[in-house]
């Protein structure tokens, strides 16, 4: 009877050991070459967010992570993408007070967004032209040390549009 019991509690530990050690298996870093296409976002982060004060005023979240562009990025980016520098030119508008113009697709003007107080704000606009990048961590950001910043970006068609 003693045997059973030893038998029986070595295969419970067992089995809660083999348990623990699955469940705190954690995802895999991200790919050192990220492809974003439109299911992705752009995201905006004003001057007083973290990130803006970290001099990142834009990013993509991917993998459960932001990866963020720096500045001269950001200006390759917005010649390359029209949504990209709407949001950029939405962005600064807002950041000086200023209101926002909404336009249909027409271009018609149906409202517009004002704000008092330009605070700390962030938004996000769908990709429209894919791309891909590269990048690296163990950037600064807020109280986050691991920041993913974006290092080469390359057009749809594998072209090297950006480096650093």
């Amino acid at each position: 009877m003693k045997i059973k019991k030893k038998i029986l509690i070595i295969l419970l530990a067992f089995s809660i050991v083999t348990i623990v050690a699955t469940s705190t298996v954690t995802a895999a870093d991200p790919p050192e070459r990220i492809y974003v296409n439109e299911s992705f976002n752009f995201t905006y982060h004003s001057f007083d967010s973290a990130p803006g004060k970290a001099n990142y005023f834009s990013s993509i979240n991917a993998y459960d992570d932001a990866f963020y562009f720096t500045m001269g990025q950001q200006n390759k980016m917005i010649e390359y993408s029209p949504v990209y520098n709407q949001m950029i030119q939405v962005g600064d508008q807002k950041e000086k007070g200023q209101s926002v113009d909404i336009n249909n697709i027409f271009g018609q003007k149906v409202g517009s967004i004002s704000s008092d107080s330009n605070g700390v704000f962030s938004f996000s606009v769908q990709i429209d032209k894919p791309f891909s990048f590269t990048w690296s961590g163990g950037h600064k950001v807020g109280l986050n040390d691991d920041a993913k910043q974006i290092e080469e970006i390359y057009d749809a068609d594998g072209k090297l549009i950006y480096k650093k």
